[in-house]
């Protein structure tokens, strides 16, 4: 239940944020909380998956800090809405950023499809056939929200949307 919960609240934050390294934290939230479901099936494959998953995880967050930090050093900004477009000169840490919000979805090649299917698989052999659900569900959202910042930082995509009232206030 605390997985569930946590992968999913997690994954819908990691959405809301606009602050990157907020968003990156965020999807470590919702990816501790499908650990702890693999934990939680008790089955060698379920622990297994686990622990792919985190070192392949780890390595994931690394390369994300490491281009957010890109982006600090030379923007001074880690506001994706101030970073509009301001990436694109930066090829090598686009590709990164992008290939790392493919990873964190879940997709092949990369170990969190590996780490998460085995999970999947230790579910389904455990009778929870819904755990497959929740994993889909929450590196949807995480992958989605790297994969926006990506689009809108480092390929210009979408509207400049306004500030709000409150944050017109706190600048003037």
């Amino acid at each position: 239940g605390f997985g569930v919960v946590t992968a999913l609240a997690g994954g819908l934050l990691c959405l809301m944020q606009r602050h990157l390294k907020r968003l990156i934290a965020f999807s470590t939230v919702s990816h501790t909380g499908l650990f702890l479901i693999g934990i939680a099936v008790l089955s060698p494959l379920g622990v297994g998956g686990s622990a792919v998953f985190i070192a392949s995880d780890g390595l994931l967050k690394g390369a994300l800090f490491l281009s957010v930090g890109v982006l600090i050093h030379r923007f001074g900004t880690v506001d994706e809405l101030d970073l509009k477009a301001k990436g694109k000169g930066l090829r090598a840490t686009g590709f990164t950023f992008t290939a790392a919000g493919l990873a964190l979805a879940g997709l092949p090649p990369f170990g969190t499809y590996v780490g998460k299917t085995m999970i999947e698989e230790a579910g389904v052999l455990g009778g929870f056939s819904w755990i497959t659900w929740v994993l889909v569900l929450a590196s949807a959202m995480t992958g989605g929200a790297v994969l926006r910042a990506a689009g809108r930082v480092f390929g210009g995509f979408g509207e400049k949307e306004k500030k709000d009232e409150f944050e017109q206030e706190e600048t003037a």
